[in-house]
């Protein structure tokens, strides 16, 4: 147990660094580099899963933390301490397993979930810290109006509502309790988490297509994927069988 949690620190390690990198830059752009090197570690601790040596991993480690150094400006410096505890890891021979889902209807819905929740987020995080917003002033000269228009800014910069960031933190919940619902019923298998996972997909559903004038877009992808695990997960009623009569032959 202590080395499966000592081989889940790199991990604590480099989402810290790139939470207070996301801090520092906030809101001007640092979720965007968090979720970026996420998904980049992800990639490379994915490709180094496939190798069998200690010393084949070590060295896809050196390879990682030179590509982190030539990304000075994009925030690579920050993931050196990570990448050097993945090094130790990988040279102790404490690799992480990557999760794997059965391959299974069970498995099938909560993998469904699981990406719905993950877009869903993503979805948000680029809706609220992209540059998608922009404001345009215009001043009077000599010659004429000259309009001047500032750099496009984000959600966040813009400002939030009440009722907006209400509807935000609404929405993410919804994603993530698709995950728990599909948990519950793949654990359980009673038909009561099923609908259960059925009222939490109607409710987000209902959500996208109510702000798809503002960041629904961004969100059907993860909705789609929360009715997928609805129709995954339905459960399938046993059909009525026919008897089966058995055939006698009389001797001749």
């Amino acid at each position: 147990m202590s080395k499966r949690i000592v081989s889940w620190l790199p991990w604590v390690l480099a989402e810290g660094t790139l939470g207070f990198l996301e801090a520092q830059l906030w809101p001007a752009g640092g979720l965007w580099l968090l979720l970026i090197w996420t998904a980049v570690l992800l990639v490379y601790r994915v490709a180094l899963a496939t190798a069998s040596g200690r010393s084949v991993r070590v060295v896809g480690d050196l390879a990682f933390a030179g590509l982190c150094v030539l990304a000075v400006f994009e925030a690579g410096w920050y993931l050196l301490p990570a990448v050097v505890a993945f090094a130790a890891c990988d040279a102790a021979g404490l690799t992480i397993e990557l999760p794997s889902l059965p391959n299974d209807r069970g498995g099938y819905e909560l993998g469904a979930a699981l990406a719905c929740t993950l877009l869903g987020w993503l979805g948000l995080a680029i809706s609220v810290s992209g540059p998608i917003y922009a404001s345009a002033s215009s001043t009077v000269s000599a010659n004429g109006v000259v309009v001047n228009s500032p750099p496009e800014v984000s959600l966040l910069q813009a400002g939030l509502t009440t009722q907006t960031a209400l509807l935000l933190i609404a929405t993410a919940a919804l994603f993530g309790l698709v995950t728990i619902a599909a948990l519950i019923h793949v654990r359980t298998g009673r038909p009561d988490a099923w609908r259960g996972l059925v009222a939490v997909s109607v409710a987000l559903v209902a959500l996208v297509v109510l702000s798809t004038m503002t960041v629904g877009l961004w969100l059907v992808p993860g909705g789609a994927l929360a009715l997928a695990a609805v129709q995954v997960g339905r459960p399938v009623h046993p059909s009525a069988r026919r008897p089966v009569i058995p055939s006698s032959t009389g001797n001749m």
